[in-house]
């Protein structure tokens, strides 16, 4: 359906000065895509790669109002690097010589098969020309979309993003896009599909009243500070999980992602999924109150959200009618 713009409203890009611009995916993963362990051995290796590797933000990290930090990072070589930094025109083996000769270590992490390296008219381990590298200081706002609800948080400072972005971190723009009536909004001018279109997020209707209200700012602020809480809570307790369960060097698996939303029995079913082990039976009670401790802390931080979230939906439903069905 189309619905009709709102009166004394502005559509989104004109708010922040931008339409959208897309995230950074480039392929293979394997090349550009690294994890903590692979990134500190290239700098160990060769610090001038330092600057040449950015935390990079996938879409599962993304929650309404806050980020997870992000364990992975990817390898910026902007299209035409090969040409400034290695002061060579050349392409082919000519070139690969040329990183072999100055970035060694890079040169190793490169050496992937033939058959895997994408087909490119530039040097295939340099990102795709259009894509854009933000500056580490530049501002973004991002989001994903959760079944009928699209999650709107600010992108991390110094992260490369994977998701479409806008420029701008402004805590009332979030508290409007993130509210009620803006999702119902969203979910009504796009009932007939299933994904909600890059266009679509461009042209939200943003109330001219609420540009840098004072209190909207202030709720959508500390609304952001106490998810960012809550994140460090979660983290933190993931981080007590893999230190006393995990093998050396494994990771949390996807299975202990909502640890916070589970029992004991729960939480028992996730390690073994995860790290292959599990709660001696002697410890069940330690664990049991160590995990409805967290979880009490983790809901009543929750409840300040919520509460925060009546106000800022009273505040945006003023100036944004819902469109009719």
């Amino acid at each position: 359906m189309t619905a009709t713009f709102p009166v004394d409203c502005q559509p989104l890009h004109a708010v922040v000065g931008s339409h959208t611009i897309a995230g950074v995916n480039p392929s293979p993963r394997t090349v550009f895509v690294l994890e903590k362990a692979q990134r500190d051995r290239l700098v160990l290796l060769d610090t001038q790669l330092a600057p040449l590797i950015r935390r990079y933000s996938v879409a599962d990290d993304i929650q309404r109002y806050g980020m997870i930090p992000s364990q992975k990072f990817l390898l910026c070589l902007p299209a035409g690097w090969t040409i400034q930094h290695c002061q060579t025109t050349a392409t082919g083996n000519d070139a690969w010589q040329c990183i072999a000769e100055r970035y060694p270590a890079l040169a190793r992490h490169l050496a992937i098969p033939i058959a895997d390296r994408p087909f490119t008219p530039n040097h295939w381990w340099e990102l795709p020309s259009d894509a854009i590298i933000p500056h580490p200081q530049q501002p973004m706002c991002t989001w994903q979309q959760v079944r009928t609800q699209v999650h709107f948080t600010v992108v991390t400072p110094g992260h490369v993003n994977a998701n479409p972005w806008l420029p701008s971190d402004a805590p009332w723009l979030l508290g409007v896009l993130n509210s009620t009536p803006m999702q119902r909004w969203i979910q009504r001018t796009s009932a007939r599909t299933a994904q909600v279109a890059t266009s679509m997020i461009d042209d939200l209707p943003i109330p001219t009243a609420l540009i840098d209200h004072p209190e909207l700012h202030r709720l959508a602020s500390a609304t952001m500070a106490i998810v960012t809480q809550r994140i460090q809570l979660n983290q933190q307790g993931l981080a007590t999980l893999v230190r006393n369960f995990a093998p050396l060097g494994v990771p949390a698996g996807t299975s202990l992602r909502t640890w916070y939303d589970m029992d004991l029995a729960g939480l028992r079913v996730a390690l073994r999924k995860s790290f292959k082990n599990e709660i001696p039976e002697r410890l069940h009670d330690e664990w049991r109150t160590w995990l409805t401790h967290q979880r009490d802390q983790h809901d009543a931080l929750g409840q300040q959200i919520s509460s925060n979230d009546l106000l800022i939906n009273r505040i945006v439903a003023e100036y944004l009618p819902v469109p009719k069905a």
